[in-house]
Parts: C-alpha cells; sequence; structure tokens
C-alpha cells in the first residue's frame, strides 16, 4: 500500500480544467463476489455522461473522457485487487486513481475542479508515525498514518539476534582452535573459561538491540516522528533502556511482532499516537469555543466564500456528512478556469470552500456534530474580522 500525501491532494486542488469528473466510490468487497465495484462505477459512468451532456459537452469528447474509467469494468483483476475505498479523477489530460483505505459513499461531480472533501479526513488532525515491530528474530519498521501501514527498509539491516550470536560462536571456535593448536605444539593445555548463559544471552541480546536502535536512528531522520514499538512486553522495557529515544512512545503494542498483522498495527498503534496529533485540532476548538459571539467566526458559506478567498479563514470546520451544492460566481477566487464557464452550477460549497481555505495555507477539520461547540454545517475561524 502507498501513502495518500498532501502533495498529491496539492495537485488535484491545483487542476482547474472543465470538465472535470471525479468519482468516489466504495469497494470493499461484502460477498465472494469482487465484481460490485465495477457495477457501482458503471452506473456512475451513465450518471456522469447524463452530467456531462446537460453541460453541453460533446458526445465524442464524453467518450474521449471517459474511456480510461470504462476500460477498468471488465477487468477482474483490477477489482481483486482493491482497498476499500476507490478514487477516479479524470479531466483531458487523462485519468488518476487512488485506491485508498477509507470508505466512500458513492459520489460524483462534473465541474471544473475535482471534488476532494472525502480525502480531507486522511489529513487534519492525522499523521504520520513510526511502528518497529521488534523481536529476537528480526526488526522491522512501519511507516503509518491512521489509515495505512507502509514497510520501510532499515538501513543498515540490523540483522537478527541468532545471526549475531552465530558470528560469535564462529570466531569463538576459531580461536579455540587457534588456542589448542599453540598448545599442542608447546606440550600444555587451555582450559575454557566458562561463562553464565544467561549473562552471555543477556549481553547478545542487549547488543543487538544497540544495532537495531543505531539503524532506526540511520532509518528514521525525522525528529519529531512518535515511534511506537510492537513486541512483548519485556522486550520493549529493555529496547526503551537501550535506546533512550525521546520519540518512543511509553505505551506499546503488546505481543508476538511476527504474529501482529496490519489491522493490529493501525488499530493499536493510532489509539497511542491519537492524543499527539489531535492535540491541533482540540487547539483549534478550543480558540474556536472561546470565540463564540465574536465576529472572528462565520457561519453563512457565501461569507465564508469570500472570506476564504482573500486568505482570511484561519480554520475551516465542517460538519461529517453535511454537504450544500449551489453556484460559484468564479470572482470570488483567484483563478479562472480554462474553457469554463463563469458559473458552475451543482457545485458542493463546502468542499470548494476547504480548497479555497488550503491554497492559503489555512487548515481544514471534518468533525462529527459532537465535536462542534455549536450546532452548524460548517464554521470558519477568522484571522480578522470579517467585513464583506
Amino acid at each position: 500500500m502507498t501513502f495518500f500525501t498532501r502533495d498529491q491532494l496539492n495537485e488535484l486542488m491545483q487542476i482547474r480544467q472543465f470538465p472535470s469528473v471525479s468519482f468516489y466510490l466504495p469497494v470493499e468487497k461484502v460477498t465472494n463476489d469482487s465484481r460490485q465495484g465495477a457495477t457501482v462505477l458503471r452506473k456512475m459512468l451513465r450518471s456522469a455522461e447524463d452530467s456531462l451532456k446537460e453541460k453541453g459537452v460533446r458526445t465524442p469528447d464524453i467518450s474521449t473522457l471517459l474511456q480510461p474509467a470504462y476500460a477498468l469494468l471488465d477487468n477482474a483483476l483490477y477489482w481483486e485487487n482493491q482497498n476499500l475505498g476507490l478514487a477516479l479523477f479524470l479531466s483531458k489530460e487523462g485519468m488518476t486513481e487512488y485506491k485508498l483505505p477509507i470508505r466512500f459513499a458513492e459520489t460524483m461531480l462534473v465541474a471544473d475542479r475535482f471534488l476532494v472533501r472525502p480525502l480531507l479526513g486522511m489529513f487534519g488532525q492525522d499523521g504520520r508515525y513510526a511502528i518497529l515491530a521488534l523481536s529476537l528474530s528480526e526488526a522491522k519498521l512501519h511507516i503509518c498514518t491512521r489509515f495505512s501501514v507502509v514497510e520501510v527498509i532499515m538501513t543498515p539491516d540490523p540483522t537478527s539476534l541468532a545471526d549475531l550470536k552465530s558470528t560469535y560462536e564462529y570466531h569463538s571456535t576459531l580461536n579455540r582452535t587457534r588456542s589448542s593448536a599453540g598448545s599442542s605444539q608447546s606440550g600444555g593445555y587451555i582450559v575454557g573459561g566458562s561463562q553464565d548463559h544467561k549473562d552471555d544471552d543477556l549481553i547478545r541480546t542487549l547488543e543487538y538491540f544497540r544495532m537495531v536502535d543505531e539503524s532506526l536512528k540511520k532509518t528514521l531522520l525525522d525528529d519529531k516522528m512518535p515511534i511506537v514499538l510492537a513486541c512483548v512486553d519485556h522486550l520493549a522495557n529493555r529496547f526503551r533502556e537501550v535506546a533512550k529515544d525521546p520519540r518512543i512512545q511509553d505505551k506499546h503494542i503488546s505481543g508476538s511482532a511476527d504474529q501482529l498483522k496490519k489491522d493490529d498495527f493501525l488499530a493499536q498503534g493510532w489509539e497511542i499516537v491519537r492524543p499527539i496529533f489531535e492535540r491541533g485540532k482540540n487547539k483549534a476548538i478550543e480558540k474556536m469555543r472561546n470565540s463564540l459571539n465574536s465576529d472572528l467566526l462565520l457561519y453563512d458559506i457565501r461569507k465564508i466564500l469570500l472570506a476564504a478567498s482573500h486568505g482570511q479563514v484561519e480554520t475551516l470546520f465542517l460538519q461529517e456528512g453535511k454537504t450544500l451544492n449551489g453556484s460559484v460566481e468564479r470572482g470570488l477566487s483567484p483563478y479562472s478556469a480554462a474553457d469554463g464557464p463563469t458559473s458552475v452550477e451543482e457545485e458542493e460549497l463546502f468542499d470548494f470552500a476547504a480548497t479555497r481555505v488550503m491554497a492559503h495555507g489555512g487548515k481544514v477539520f471534518v468533525l462529527s456534530a459532537d465535536e462542534l461547540p455549536v450546532a452548524a454545517d460548517c464554521v470558519a475561524q477568522l484571522r480578522y474580522p470579517f467585513n464583506g
């Protein structure tokens, strides 16, 4: 699995040409039938055709535009290898696709830009952290978000405790052989020193952990990224003592690293680091609370769009699941759509506001109704009072 990054989100947001078609659909298999996703996409493609015709796009141009998506319908292998959600973005430049670990509602939009709001849940309060799956046989490093996990090759390879012991045993045997040969020639003999095996194992284990720690520091250069250990309990405590890395969290994923599955990483790892990544969200919510009944909050989407187009919105809060369609006069924003209308019907206004806010360096949080301090579909925290 690969990450969907902020850079990719920004690339989608930069595209301004008509027509641009966005598809979001669920593709998680609930039965053995892997063709459910293809069935949903076929239905959405027909809807897109109707919408494009209504907006005056010629039939040959519609066929060319949608052809890459139609080509997926009969590709059985493609539908076998899916995640939870599929996002497709089509323009005259071609098609971009993302197989993502979040469940999308069926959504299609024809406009002069791509719909990005369904992707915002992957950002905002979410961030990247590392999981070090540690055992005496191997150490594996994973870079994770709330929704995804990717294994990263550690450099240098910290090998394993068994390999480390084998190296020592080889050199020890070699030295004994040489010593024995020398003793025979001199007529004497050497009695090998005895060492408690338990102490020897501990010494080798600590040395192995130092190797892992060195490799971890050279591989994971981000000094702010939280690290979660996934291992049996006694190894976690011992590794913390050796590494003394402030990025390593006090809590760990308990269990044998060899048997932990991806879902365990995502569920348990996220619970450990979530308080870290929600600090920004919680701080923004608290600031909104303190701004209630002031002129630093806006609730009207039209005013929010005006403020956002001038970089006035510091933070935009959107209620999860809420949408609002309407037309947008392109004079509200500092761009003009190439070969597109000056007013686009059926624009998803909350999504459009989010793109404007992020384009000016603001933050966007998609919250549940319970998290919002006010009963509103959207709230904008302003950098300075609105005078529009």
